[in-house]
């Protein structure tokens, strides 16, 4: 990764992040890049249409203080610094290449277990950069949609009857209609989520 920053002056370069249990199955050290991906045009849409949304990246110090470093009112960072890592960058790249080992889900203690955490942290992550300026239209529509899928998501995983929930059906209705309304109200969506139980707050 540091030879194709160095190369290719990048300053924000992902690599794939792989789910192995380390302790029983060695990694295997990578040799060739299959794909690499430069991308110097809206890199925020590129790298949510790649789904970059982990912590196998190599960073610039000045794009990582530009950026603004890990946002201290999210707990989890892994989709926020993606995506305003992202934001910043004049210039990124996606190898395939296997850059990051991390264990499965039943190995140990992993914040990821806790489901309502990550959905929180989506919806605060996505609700910030709606406040960015300059935002494609589709920007936008990517990140409403987050918001309102992980709404949906922590109703679905936390109740018995969650189809006759509002979340569902606003979850359903934007399916319906993907449309980005400038005037959308979040507060009550906000004022929901600070209701959860079980998620840590910054």
């Amino acid at each position: 990764m540091l030879n194709i920053a160095r190369k290719y002056q990048c300053p924000l370069i992902y690599g794939r992040q792989v789910t192995l249990d380390i302790h029983n199955t060695p990694p295997a050290i990578p040799q060739i890049i299959k794909k690499l991906y430069i991308n110097t045009h809206n890199n925020l849409a590129f790298a949510c249409y790649h789904k970059i949304t982990h912590p196998a990246l190599l960073v610039n110090k000045d794009l990582y203080i530009n950026a603004g470093g890990a946002d201290e009112k999210i707990f989890v960072q892994d989709q926020s610094l993606a995506w305003r890592l992202s934001y910043h960058t004049p210039k990124m790249a996606l190898l395939d290449i296997a850059s990051v080992y991390k264990p499965p889900n039943n190995v140990g203690k992993r914040l990821s277990k806790n489901k309502s955490q990550l959905h929180h942290d989506v919806i605060l992550a996505a609700y910030y950069m709606l406040q960015y300026p300059n935002l494609t239209i589709e920007n936008k529509k990517f990140f409403h949609h987050r918001i309102i899928a992980n709404l949906w998501k922590d109703s679905r995983d936390h109740h018995n009857f969650f189809l006759t929930s509002p979340d569902f059906w606003r979850y359903i209705w934007h399916k319906i209609d993907p449309r980005y309304d400038v005037d959308y109200d979040y507060d009550d969506i906000l004022q929901k989520i600070k209701q959860w139980r079980h998620v840590r707050r910054m």
